[in-house]
């Protein structure tokens, strides 16, 4: 088993005095330079949804804003501030090096004029100054009709032996029913503890579809509704493809009752297309900004609208 090394002795081994912050564990050349290599410039709302999709197991605090008028003309110099601040751009064996000492490790992202900043577990002080934190669990992340979260997802695998009897007592119990007798129904399989991401509709965009999907199954022609749900925009993630089913089972009865033929499962698209998520230079920031010597932390706030995404 490999070695644990305190953080005095991590410290000492990099030349850096134990009292040092997650700031301090950044070992670049120029701390003021960022690593062309990080990627923090997304460049689709698709991109964005995977990106945020992936962080959220690994760092699930979260602060969110938009770019104030103060960067409006160069939001550049705000991401070069806030990757600087947090760290964000540090190589991995830094990473490693904040983790052992229990000290948050950060990802920036920037979508157009807003942004995220994620953290994982560890001391998140830094974050907690100037932002207002949430975690996915208790507040889903909304953009833009998507609400991403963390829930428990899917159920531990049973044995061979224990699915044989599933089967037999869920066998009973339909004969048993078709019968008109009572029999006990089988027990569900145990769910599992871990928590997963769930991308769906938000709320209000929900009904909204919704809505206008039922306006025009009551209007429209059968060929005109299935172009809608073929034009459906937002990215078919699992809970969001059966939010699509639940809408179309609400149309096939306005079409029924009008004496249409029912639309097919088979019209929503239920395959993602991964497109690059981040821009094609990567997000790097102009080496204009490298040599600036002005800190974030003398800054009373980074963005305005610290937004509390608050969930349905």
């Amino acid at each position: 088993m490999p070695r644990v090394f305190t953080t005095k002795e991590m410290a000492f081994r990099s030349g850096l005095s134990p009292n040092q912050t997650a700031a301090s564990f950044y070992n670049g050349s120029n701390g003021d330079v960022i690593r062309e290599d990080y990627r923090y410039l997304i460049e689709d709302l698709p991109g964005l949804v995977r990106v945020i999709e992936k962080t959220i197991h690994y760092k699930p605090w979260y602060a969110t804003g938009v770019v104030s008028g103060r960067f409006a003309a160069d939001p550049a110099e705000l991401d070069r501030r806030m990757i600087r601040r947090f760290q964000t751009d540090a190589p991995k064996w830094d990473t490693w090096r904040m983790k052992q000492a229990g000290l948050a490790r950060y990802k920036y992202v920037r979508f157009g004029m807003r942004w995220w900043l994620f953290a994982s577990a560890g001391d998140r002080s830094a974050m907690e100054e100037r932002n207002a934190v949430h975690h996915v669990r208790d507040v889903p992340i909304k953009v833009d009709g998507y609400s991403i979260s963390l829930k428990r997802g899917g159920y531990e695998r049973r044995s061979r032996e224990e699915r044989t009897v599933a089967n037999e007592q869920w066998q009973a119990y339909k004969q048993a029913k078709s019968a008109g007798t009572s029999a006990p129904k089988p027990s569900p399989p145990k769910q599992r503890e871990r928590k997963v991401a769930s991308v769906r509709l938000e709320h209000n965009a929900r009904e909204g579809l919704e809505i206008e999907a039922v306006k025009l199954a009551r209007k429209a022609k059968r060929h005109q509704v299935a172009a809608w749900f073929f034009a459906f925009e937002f990215t078919p993630y699992r809970p969001i493809y059966e939010q699509q089913k639940a809408i179309l089972r609400k149309v096939n009865k306005i079409l029924h009752a009008r004496g249409m033929e029912q639309l097919p499962t088979s019209i929503i698209r239920w395959k993602r297309i991964d497109t690059p998520a981040y821009t094609a230079t990567g997000g790097a920031v102009p080496a204009s900004h490298a040599g600036d010597e002005r800190d974030l932390g003398s800054e009373s706030r980074v963005g305005e609208g610290n937004q509390s995404s608050g969930g349905k």
